[in-house]
């Protein structure tokens, strides 16, 4: 109501806002987008006007205790986006900075995205925002985009690309890793083009190695984000992106060997060789292990097999380590 419908001038920002991202009114009520007036206790008041407590608000992740007594909203001055269960539950709520109220408060705007706090429906490393809405879609081709932000979603999905999901203000874990296993055989992570989505891609490569998962890297020009780059090149440029999108552990490998002179520096050439074979020392014993090997031995001219002995010598202190672990583990139980 208070996006399509509210008369004050942030009201107006916020419509304003989603226009300029190009995000249609479908769009909006398909993921239920809303938005919270710039006001303490907006939604504090309007759930006791409805008989909820100060106290319910807080605990649906809605608002926070004041200092000296009551509670004020958690969302202020921001567009909303409801997160849903797998069954369409609401369960929580997600909060976008609209740049032109952003302004007035300058460092107490707080961070673009936030999330609603962990309850006992809301574990955010468990969830993944518009799950729910692509989940048939995943099953159907076998394979999910995964994003960084509500809004790509959004603009991506409005453009008739499905698959679509977005993390919740945290990097990639083990519990989504289950979670997209279950639905897709490849998974094409979609990155910001800057250099914060080039270290967020190698943060999450040795947890996609080690699940055997197949993970794709698709890096965006420079300074774009997905719904920008769909609003000015399409969904047919997105998509052959993602379909062209390199293999994770080759992602890392041209990183590590850009501007390394082959002929001349060796120390940097054995330090990306190490560095690899460490990340696959991780990975499940297969194919794509072998042919990895195969692929490191053409590109830094070593034989095959001294690969694999420096990659069994890595695997066995991999193993060594984690039997060290269990056994404090376990003397500290004892």
């Amino acid at each position: 109501e208070q996006l399509d419908s509210g008369t004050s001038d942030d009201a107006k920002l916020a419509r304003d806002y989603l226009d300029e991202r190009g995000i249609d009114a479908e769009s909006r009520q398909r993921f239920r987008i809303g938005f919270a007036p710039d006001e303490w206790s907006f939604a504090v008041d309007l759930l006791r006007r409805h008989s909820f407590s100060g106290e319910v608000a807080h605990a649906a992740g809605v608002a926070s205790p004041r200092s000296g007594g009551g509670f004020v909203d958690m969302f202020r001055g921001r567009l909303m986006f409801p997160i849903h269960d797998l069954q369409h539950r609401p369960i929580s709520l997600g909060g976008r900075l609209i740049p032109a109220i952003a302004q007035r408060h300058g460092d107490r705007a707080g961070g673009k995205y936030i999330n609603g706090r962990e309850t006992l429906l809301f574990r955010k490393f468990q969830q993944l925002y518009g799950l729910e809405l692509a989940r048939d879609a995943i099953r159907r081709q076998g394979e999910v985009l995964v994003m960084e932000g509500y809004t790509d979603v959004v603009a991506t999905r409005q453009v008739g690309i499905e698959p679509v999901v977005a993390v919740l203000g945290t990097a990639l874990g083990d519990q989504h890793v289950k979670i997209l296993k279950r639905f897709a055989d490849r998974v094409v992570l979609v990155l910001d083009g800057d250099a914060a989505g080039q270290n967020r891609a190698d943060e999450v490569l040795e947890l996609f190695v080690g699940a055997d998962v197949d993970l794709r890297v698709l890096t965006l020009p420079e300074g774009s984000d997905p719904a920008d780059f769909v609003s000015q090149h399409g969904r047919q440029q997105l998509e052959r992106l993602a379909a062209e999108a390199p293999d994770a552990l080759d992602h890392r490998l041209a990183r590590l060997t850009k501007g390394i002179d082959f002929t001349r520096d060796t120390h940097a050439v054995t330090t990306a060789v190490d560095t690899m074979l460490k990340i696959v020392a991780k990975a499940p014993d297969g194919l794509r292990v072998d042919q990895l090997l195969v692929r490191m031995s053409q590109s830094f001219d070593f034989k095959v097999e001294r690969l694999e002995r420096r990659l069994q010598f890595l695997r066995d202190q991999v193993r060594r380590r984690s039997s060290a672990s269990r056994s404090i583990r376990g003397a500290v139980v004892s």
